[in-house]
């Protein structure tokens, strides 16, 4: 098992709303989303990525090394930690080895941003392989990985130790802290231990 921190930085309006953290739009499953739509169309995607990467000249080297991350070196039992804001953070186990490519992925009739913007219902046989809003703005998501809740809203202040605290000023978007483990078993320790109160 490893453990990622995932900081959203593309489409937050939607990408909060896939993790399903307001409880009031339910996909029936829980999503962790990342950009590069562009990469996220491409036919065997997932097999092929590495070289494919290594070929597009207009990703620097950190954004090569986080779409490798997201889609190839996350795996199945996996945990994550997602800030929220600066004042709480999330939780997620990933439940499958692959990701998701956006010309794969399905988005529900009647799916709203967090703006109340409805996005284009999308189903995996449709010719369009991005996701778009009604207006057919393209949105800049391309991976979708499935997670199950952990623990959510877990406060900085109250769970953070110093180790750990170090990684999640990290402002990229993802980030391997396997190292941090310990500090993590600890907040899980505490979060049961609360709800057990």
């Amino acid at each position: 098992m490893n453990i990622w921190l995932h900081r959203i930085n593309h489409e937050k309006e939607i990408s909060l709303l896939l993790l399903n953290t307001d409880g009031k739009q339910n996909m029936g499953k829980e999503y962790l989303s990342f950009g590069w739509p562009s990469l996220g169309t491409k036919e065997d995607i997932i097999k092929d990525i590495k070289q494919d990467i290594k070929n597009i000249e207009y990703l620097g080297q950190n954004d090569k090394t986080h779409v490798l991350n997201f889609v190839k070196s996350m795996k199945k039992g996996d945990l994550v930690l997602v800030p929220n804001n600066d004042e709480d953070f999330s939780i997620y186990e990933l439940i499958e080895d692959d990701p998701i490519p956006v010309a794969d992925f399905i988005i529900p009739a009647g799916f709203k941003d967090s703006n109340g913007k409805l996005l284009k219902a999308k189903q995996k046989e449709n010719s369009d392989k991005f996701i778009r809003y009604e207006d057919e703005t393209e949105i800049n998501l391309g991976f979708f990985r499935e997670v199950k809740k952990v623990a959510t809203c877990l406060s900085i202040k109250d769970y953070i130790y110093a180790e750990l605290a170090k990684k999640m000023k990290y402002s990229g978007t993802n980030l391997k802290i396997t190292e941090c483990e310990t500090n993590v078993l600890k907040i899980l320790v505490q979060y049961i231990h609360s709800l057990n109160k």
